[in-house]
């Protein structure tokens, strides 16, 4: 799971295989294609990896008992570019709005 089109599409690419590509939408618009199509759902199963910009992985924090950060990795944009990508392992999702 990722909260950014951009990390989804890097997954999609260089991941490939029977990985399930899972978007979290943050803002509850649709924003993008994987938004639209590859939502996070209250169905869908954890534990799960979430790959995240964010080393505090603020975007789910509320939404999951356990959130534990595994690590981080070096991602290259190109020429002197570069992004640093955090990964958490997520469990126990639950839905604030629904006690």
């Amino acid at each position: 799971m990722a909260d950014d089109r951009e990390i989804l599409g890097g997954l999609a690419y260089y991941a490939r295989g029977d990985h399930e590509l899972v978007a979290w939408n943050s803002n509850n618009k649709i924003d993008d294609h994987y938004e639209a199509f590859y939502p996070f759902t209250n169905d869908t199963p954890t534990p799960l990896l979430y790959v995240t910009t964010n080393p505090d992985a603020i975007g789910v924090s509320g939404h999951f008992k356990s959130i534990n950060r595994l690590g981080e990795t070096k991602a290259s944009l190109g020429k002197n570019r570069n992004r640093t990508l955090f990964i958490f392992k997520l469990d126990d999702y639950y839905d604030p709005e629904r006690p």
